[in-house]
């Protein structure tokens, strides 16, 4: 019984360490995306699917409305990297619907874009 409970703990432990671990390198990279394009607008959009894991986008617009940044964090496990939308990159943020990136990561593009106009707007 007490192996039982010390390796509940231990499995605790290293989730509570992984978990930081992930949360500070998504900080990072969003900081990092931040300073590299202080002259355009960023917007961050989420998704958390019901039977797979959360996608997260960053998406940096330029004032010409093209996409000059778009990462994509995705997965279940807390070793998801962000990966470069290649597909996306240079687009105009009205006609991105054609896609391929678009179309599977959808809601969270459409999220990010929405924060992006909202900026724009002030």
């Amino acid at each position: 019984m007490n192996k039982i409970i010390f390796i509940l703990i231990i499995i605790f432990i290293l989730q509570v360490l992984l978990r930081w671990r992930q949360v500070k390198y998504y900080n990072d990279k969003v900081r990092e995306i931040y300073h590299l394009h202080k002259n355009g607008y960023m917007g961050i959009g989420m998704d958390k699917g019901r039977f797979h894991g959360r996608n997260i986008v960053v998406i940096v617009v330029g004032i010409d409305s093209r996409i000059k940044e778009a990462e994509i964090l995705s997965g279940i496990s807390v070793f998801a990297k962000f990966r470069t939308m290649k597909d996306l990159l240079g687009a105009d943020i009205n006609m991105i619907e054609g896609k391929k990136s678009y179309r599977q990561y959808s809601k969270s593009i459409n999220n990010a874009i929405d924060q992006i106009r909202r900026e724009k707007n002030k």
